[in-house]
């Protein structure tokens, strides 16, 4: 929906369902997030914001509602957190150096998941993939946030390219 929709839906929430929560924790990838900690706590009346960083940056400059959130994050926020002291700088820039962040970095244990040609073998047998064929994987909830309908568009892409190709998606 329009930007103005997803406001007035915000704003409505929080409204209608004033002092009913304690805490609100917000996810946020963008600056611009930040409207709504100003919507959980005028409109919503709830006594403890925190404001969770989960992006360390992306490809555009910072938007007018970027800005706009940026300042409303600070002022109405009571706690910040990040996964990643990237993700804090990219968020909450100069403010990452009062130490008032609470970095709870990535738990996943990533020497798992470091590649290995055996493993790499024993799945494409299992699965019946010559060792030759290129391979797009995307692990993620079938929903449209994921964006299937694109990956799908990309893939017919691939194919084009290289024939010998596979997806698999893998989710819930």
């Amino acid at each position: 929906g329009s930007f103005a929709k997803r406001i007035l839906f915000l704003r409505n929430f929080f409204k209608g369902n004033k002092n009913k929560y304690q805490v609100a924790h917000i996810n946020a990838t963008s600056q611009g997030t930040g409207i709504i900690s100003y919507f959980a706590k005028k409109n919503g009346n709830i006594p403890k914001v925190i404001f969770h960083s989960h992006m360390g940056g992306n490809d555009h400059k910072p938007s007018v509602v970027d800005k706009i959130g940026a300042k409303l994050m600070f002022k109405h926020s009571d706690k910040f957190a990040s996964c990643s002291g990237e993700a804090s700088k990219f968020m909450y820039g100069k403010a990452f150096e009062t130490n008032k962040i609470f970095v709870l970095n990535n738990s996943v244990d990533t020497k798992k998941f470091e590649f290995n040609q055996n493993t790499r073998s024993a799945m494409r047998k299992e699965w019946n993939v010559a060792e030759d064929t290129f391979v797009v994987l995307h692990a993620g909830r079938f929903a449209p946030q994921k964006n299937h309908k694109s990956l799908i568009l990309i893939f017919k892409e691939i194919l084009n390219q290289e024939p010998n190709s596979k997806l698999f998606l893998i989710g819930d």
